[in-house]
């Protein structure tokens, strides 16, 4: 790291945004206290578009002269441009540089097919026999937040690892029900292409699997991977 990259970082706070409901997702707050302690920027704080404390308080109490703000966000869609005008009306908002958001990384697809090679073998599956259905929130309010967990099972399915691979999404279709009754493997695998195990991730794709009366094992989200953190904290380098 040369001293004036190093002087940059040293000087600018990183942030995390997670969408938050009643509070700031777990995960994000999880990997925030990670990154501190690797003393890379002037400080790591998480926040939230939605609950405590949200996105707009942490950037009042920033006490760097500029931030990088990471979305903590599976993709840039409908949410991610909800957090562009939060901070564009923020007094903060042009001391602060929003880089990509985590979920658009290449090293995602990897970890979801390596969530989905796990949780088959603990059953007992070859991965090869087996469905994987990675799993978004999507809307149809906005085009793109489904874009980037299609890219990923595209990718996983062009690798040849997976009997088949779908997407399904719980608020755009197809929704699982549609899309495991679509397979022809006799068991399928699902991994949950979220940033936390809120109720999306942990209670509802579990929920509406078992509806399906398939064979099923369920990996959880992707967000609370320890691998995360070094994504957000390559987007943050990137855009610092």
């Amino acid at each position: 790291m040369s001293d004036v990259a190093g002087a940059a970082r040293a000087d600018t706070a990183l942030l995390l945004c997670a969408h938050g409901t009643k509070g700031v997702a777990g995960a994000v707050s999880t990997h925030a206290e990670a990154l501190a302690a690797r003393g890379i920027f002037h400080s790591v704080q998480g926040g939230a578009l939605y609950g405590t404390p949200k996105i707009d308080c942490v950037l009042c109490g920033l006490d760097a002269p500029r931030a990088v703000l990471v979305p903590f966000m599976m993709a840039a869609g409908y949410t991610l441009e909800t957090l562009r005008t939060r901070l564009a009306a923020h007094p903060w908002g042009e001391r602060v540089h929003l880089a990509d958001p985590v979920g658009v990384r290449a090293e995602i697809p990897e970890m979801v097919a390596e969530m989905g090679e796990a949780a088959a073998a603990g059953r007992g599956w070859a991965p090869g026999e087996v469905a994987l259905l990675v799993v978004g929130h999507g809307t149809r309010k906005h085009s793109a937040s489904g874009a980037t967990a299609r890219a990923s099972a595209a990718e996983i399915a062009d690798s040849g690892r997976f009997a088949e691979v779908g997407t399904a999404f719980l608020d755009e279709p197809p929704e699982i029900g549609e899309a495991v009754a679509a397979f022809r493997a006799p068991a399928c695998v699902a991994v949950g292409f979220f940033t936390d195990a809120g109720n999306h991730g942990r209670e509802d794709v579990p929920e509406l699997l078992a509806e399906t009366g398939v064979p099923h094992v369920y990996a959880g989200p992707l967000g609370p991977d320890p691998r995360m953190a070094e994504l957000i904290l390559k987007q943050g380098l990137a855009a610092a």
